[in-house]
């Protein structure tokens, strides 16, 4: 019997056990997963919905316009 786990599962057993976890936003392209619903309380928005606070826990947060020269940079 063979058992496959998923990239969040991955990167959620790294966050409890050390791991620097960072994910990369782009500014132009906010990652989908901010929109999608349930949302916390009765309010709808990025920075709400429950979905992106699962994804995001553990993570460290960066976002920036990576197609400028100084966001480009920002990142190996």
């Amino acid at each position: 019997m063979s058992e496959t786990i998923s990239h969040h599962e991955v990167i959620v057993i790294g966050a409890a056990v050390g791991t620097t976890v960072i994910r990369a936003e782009s500014e132009a392209k906010p990652d989908p997963v901010r929109g999608a619903v349930p949302f916390m309380g009765e309010q709808d928005g990025f920075e709400n919905s429950l979905l992106w606070h699962l994804f995001k826990a553990g993570k460290l947060s960066v976002t920036g316009r990576w197609s400028s020269r100084r966001g480009g940079q920002a990142l190996p």
